[in-house]
């Protein structure tokens, strides 16, 4: 379990969801994308933006880019 957590409103259910603190978090990331121009997202890491596609970690709901996903692969396995 995460030491520090936040805690999010979610107002489609109405509750509080706690998520992890993006300093501590074991990041995992999965790709969102939209076929519409309302949604776009921003990058956490270089705030390039907007796009419509995004990188955003399961935990945290951190957002990165293409190329910041790609620089920290390539910086890990170096």
């Amino acid at each position: 379990m995460l030491t520090s957590q936040l805690h999010l409103w979610d107002l489609d259910k109405g509750v509080k969801t706690a998520v992890a603190s993006h300093s501590s978090c074991e990041h995992s990331f999965v790709i969102l994308k939209t076929d519409n121009t309302m949604v776009q997202w921003y990058c956490n890491d270089c705030y390039a933006g907007p796009g419509w596609l995004i990188y955003e970690c399961q935990y945290c709901r951190y957002y990165r880019c293409g190329t910041c996903m790609m620089r920290t692969t390539s910086s890990m396995l170096s």
